[in-house]
């Protein structure tokens, strides 16, 4: 629900909070933070989370399927 996130690096975006709500509000919340003090870093060019920041990452290279998207516009 809460959070927001910044690109981090070249290529990274931190995630900081958050929680994956449940379509019934009537259940609990139960699932574990995915993410470790609840920060996850997201690599924008190959698109998949990432246990951790790295300093030295290639620069951004816009993915394929994003190209697509465009190109069907």
């Amino acid at each position: 629900m809460d959070h927001t996130c910044e690109v981090i690096g070249k290529r990274q975006m931190i995630v900081v909070g958050g929680i994956i709500a449940p379509f019934d509000s009537s259940k609990t919340w139960h699932d574990p933070d995915p993410f470790a003090q609840g920060l996850g870093i997201f690599d924008m060019t190959d698109l998949t989370w990432m246990s951790s920041y790295d300093a030295n990452a290639a620069p951004y290279v816009t993915p394929e399927i994003v190209k697509d998207w465009y190109r069907k516009g």
